[in-house]
């Protein structure tokens, strides 16, 4: 199985923690998600997944085409970061004492928000269900920062093909090559090239 793994585009909240807020693409966030249908426009898609969120389905629009239809999942949903969404980071660094990142206090939640455990769970299990309903296809899944972060850091807790510390550029695009055993859920796969549209 390949599948790609994208990023969605940009929005009017970058910058900031966006998590469960939906706002759509802003026009520089429309220019990326052409620019990254017209770089990939040459790859064979068989199935096309994309978070619940209007940035993720807009910018999986364009990659959709007649005979391919976009498959929303909500576990594909970047994480809820409660009254914090909008914050930018650093000053929730600033104000909450320990906090350097969310995956570091995995039982912890920003208040009113999920903690990164519940979330983390709600991925990996979202993503083996693209697995294994996708098995010996060619997938796109296009979705959030965090979730991709997520995905990166279970397939390759060893860091060697994957830095976890690094940003995601919006419409990034990692491509992945799925083997068996990821389909007896030990979700093992090599990254075969990362680009950014």
């Amino acid at each position: 199985m390949t599948m790609l793994l994208i990023r969605h585009a940009a929005t009017d909240m970058a910058g900031t923690l966006c998590g469960q807020s939906d706002p759509p693409l802003n026009q520089q966030g429309r220019q990326q998600a052409e620019a990254l249908a017209a770089s990939l426009g040459h790859v064979r898609l068989d199935r096309l997944y994309t978070s619940n969120l209007k940035r993720a389905i807009e910018t999986a629009a364009t990659l959709a085409r007649p005979d391919i239809p976009l498959i929303v999942s909500e576990g594909l949903g970047e994480i809820h970061y409660g009254e914090w969404e909008g914050c930018r980071w650093v000053d929730v660094c600033g104000t909450v004492s320990g906090i350097t990142t969310y995956e570091e206090s995995p039982n912890g939640a920003a208040p009113g928000g999920e903690t990164f455990e519940a979330f983390r769970s709600r991925v990996l299990r979202a993503f083996q269900t693209v697995i294994r309903d996708g098995a010996g296809t060619n997938t796109a899944l296009v979705t959030h920062m965090g979730v991709i972060r997520v995905i990166m850091n279970s397939l390759f807790p060893d860091h060697s093909s994957w830095n976890p510390n690094k940003g995601i550029e919006y419409c990034a695009v990692y491509r992945l090559n799925i083997v068996e055993s990821a389909l007896r859920n030990e979700a093992h796969c090599s990254i075969d090239r990362h680009c950014s549209a």
